[in-house]
């Protein structure tokens, strides 16, 4: 089995990628030189940037009521999360900039911090990932956003759909459980992510089930399905997570994106609890 069958089966596996995306027979696999091309188309629709902003609205199941989401940018160095509430204003913040990751619940006085050095054990470059992501580009771990030289990182499938592709970048090997990829739709765009990380039993042993077997689901899952409107007016994203055997659903419907933006004031939490992140995402 080759690198390339080899991550494709560890993603249909762990169930991550709908079955509207399964890729073709592995006689409709491309060549190297087509592989590059669908990159370049990809890496083309993707400008430079300084700084960027949108706004949406987000209902999630984690959530009391539907939410107004803004968010602001500064490429490489700040990421500013904003949701607010009818008659309650802003109930929630997260912030990630070159030092720390903070995820403020103001409803329920409690915040969760971790330094980027402790996130980048697991999740390397998380803050321009995070970025891309939030722009709808994909990305490669170690590498940044997806550039016309990331041929050699990455592997790229024809789906069942015509002119839509499967973008499944090479893992590094320090993060040996963690897989994720893309899709596109017909122009290019970024219409699905999804990843996992980690393992964990579906199962545990009990005197009534002394063999469970070796069925495993991942630890961290995340898949956002994406659709974009006419003319340019945003998109739609129906976002799946689970953690630690919990399910999460959401949709966030965004405005779009204003480049060069101006941003708003970071929070601050004094007076408030840290908490594990678990309870920081508990209103």
């Amino acid at each position: 089995m080759n690198r390339l069958t080899s991550r494709l089966l560890s993603l249909l596996i762990l169930f991550i990628l709908p079955a509207s995306i399964l890729p073709l027979r592995a006689q409709d696999e491309l060549t190297s030189k087509e592989e590059k091309k669908v990159i370049e188309e990809i890496a083309n629709t993707y400008s430079d940037w300084g700084k960027a902003a949108w706004s949406g609205r987000l209902s999630a199941d984690i959530l009391p009521v539907s939410v107004t989401m803004k968010v602001y940018m500064e490429k490489g160095k700040l990421t500013l999360i904003s949701l607010r509430a009818p008659l309650f204003g802003e109930v929630g913040r997260i912030e990630i900039d070159n030092d720390s990751v903070l995820v403020v619940n103001k409803m329920k006085r409690r915040y969760y911090s971790r330094s980027i050095e402790h996130v980048a054990e697991k999740a390397p470059d998380f803050a321009a990932d995070m970025q891309a992501l939030l722009l709808g580009r994909m990305f490669v771990i170690g590498e940044g956003q997806l550039r016309k030289k990331s041929a050699d990182s990455v592997d790229v499938f024809p789906t069942a759909d015509e002119g839509c592709y499967m973008v499944v970048p090479i893992v590094p090997d320090y993060l040996p459980q963690l897989v994720y990829g893309f899709a596109t739709d017909p122009d290019y765009r970024m219409a699905t992510f999804a990843s996992a990380y980690g393992r964990m039993p579906v199962a545990e042993e009990t005197p009534d089930n002394p063999d469970p077997g070796f069925s495993y689901e991942p630890k961290v899952q995340l898949q956002a399905q994406i659709t974009y409107r006419d003319n340019d007016k945003g998109a739609v994203a129906h976002i799946e997570a689970g953690y630690s055997g919990h399910n999460y659903t959401a949709t966030l419907t965004t405005d779009p994106i204003e480049w060069g933006a101006a941003g708003f004031d970071r929070i601050s939490v004094e007076g408030y609890t840290r908490v594990a992140f678990k309870e920081v995402i508990r209103f």
